[in-house]
């Protein structure tokens, strides 16, 4: 039984429910109870042991590559049940512009943003003067992220102040954007400072003169150790937030442990081992900023462009939009693009002729609000049609 096989086999089992499904997208006069209820999806779940039997049945021999594929295609069509019956449990209860502003900006955000900032200032200092005291090319690289970190910081700070105090007449649709704005720029810093550190460091492993001395070891080696253990506590309180400048801001604390372990570690062994370490070391970790930072940027700069969200997405919002009244005839079209850190969605609804505009209007704006009630979405269009013979809109 290969995978094509599964698909004939589930697909004859739900013969009746295909037919029900057509029926209630395509048009007709259609009632509440011909909708297809999410439960009968739930229960043709697989479990894992059910996942285990079915490969194990599969396996044995050249079977063995045919096996996983059909296990990956039950996890993934379990994943599309999850997925939709998350949508059909949407009630809406109160969903405004004020829920969405303070899930945009929580206060404890705020506080990890302010103390990040406040801590990079600190540190900035003790790594200036660790790098004045062993002239370590690998410490002065990690001076530098510091420096970087403290204009992120910044960047970070003034840009979440911003978008907790909206302006509707000058910013009509808020401004979240300048979050992922925010991140390009410092991202970019990042990979332009590395790349300059890594051209700086090969000069000096393939050339004469290697500057590091390590006279204050003691001194340099409690310094770079406090801010090893002041980052590593940073990163474990802000991996628990799920905004994207406090996840930013988690993976640059992380990144900072690991740079200044190795930056430490660099110096100590240029100076008493062999003086190529510490320019050496000062080569990989500038080289890890600059990839890291780097593909930071290009994450951000195809949200901005607005990239259409994932096949699974898609099928979440038509489930959801298909579902939403039984006057609706047909779902025409079905758009979510990545605008900012978030999804702009566009719904085509075909509605009977004959329909009042009150009524077509309250069918249009209550499932807007319900896709808006999705975490992912920052803003729903609802267009409303009466036939699907035209042209799409807003086609290119």
């Amino acid at each position: 039984m290969d995978v094509a096989s599964a698909r004939r086999e589930e697909a004859s089992c739900s013969t009746a429910q295909a037919s029900e499904d057509k029926t209630s997208l395509m048009g007709g006069e259609i009632s509440e109870s011909e909708f297809p209820k999410i439960g009968v999806f739930l229960q043709r779940k697989f479990t894992d042991e059910e996942l285990k039997g079915l490969h194990k049945r599969h396996s044995g021999g050249t079977g063995s590559a045919n096996a996983t594929n059909i296990v990956k295609y039950y996890k993934e069509r379990n994943t599309v049940i999850d997925s939709l019956a998350e949508v059909d449990s949407i009630r809406l209860s109160g969903v405004d512009g004020a829920r969405r502003a303070s899930a945009g900006a929580s206060k404890d955000s705020n506080w990890l943003i302010a103390g990040s900032l406040c801590t990079n200032v600190l540190l900035l200092v003790l790594k200036v003067v660790a790098a004045f005291l062993s002239g370590s090319l690998a410490i002065i690289a990690s001076a530098l992220d510091s420096l970087l970190d403290l204009t992120s910081g910044t960047i970070l700070y003034f840009t979440n102040r911003a978008m907790r105090r909206p302006d509707i007449y000058k910013y009509p649709v808020g401004k979240t954007r300048m979050e992922p704005l925010g991140i390009i720029v410092f991202s970019s810093m990042m990979g332009t400072v590395g790349f300059s550190v890594m051209v700086e460091a090969v000069r000096q492993f393939v050339g004469p003169e290697h500057v590091h001395h390590l006279e204050h070891l003691r001194i340099l080696v409690g310094l770079m150790a406090f801010t090893v253990g002041a980052k590593f506590l940073l990163f474990l309180l802000c991996r628990t937030e799920k905004q994207d400048a406090i996840v930013v801001l988690a993976k640059d604390h992380l990144n900072d442990t690991i740079t200044n372990t190795l930056g430490i570690l660099g110096a100590v062994l240029g100076d008493r081992v062999a003086p190529w370490i510490d320019p050496l070391v000062a080569i990989v970790l500038a080289a890890y900023i600059t990839r890291v930072w780097g593909a930071t940027a290009y994450e951000h700069i195809i949200a901005m462009v607005g990239r259409s969200a994932d096949p699974f997405y898609l099928q979440k919002l038509t489930f959801l939009s298909a579902h939403h009244h039984p006057s609706i005839l047909q779902v025409d079209t079905v758009r979510a693009y990545t605008f900012g850190k978030r999804l702009f969605a566009e719904v085509d609804l075909v509605l009977p002729g004959d329909m009042s505009l009150r009524d077509a209007h309250d069918i249009g704006e209550s499932l807007q609000n319900k896709i808006e009630s999705l975490p992912e979405i920052e803003r729903a269009f609802v267009h409303l049609d009466y036939e699907t013979d035209h042209r799409p809109e807003h086609m290119f």
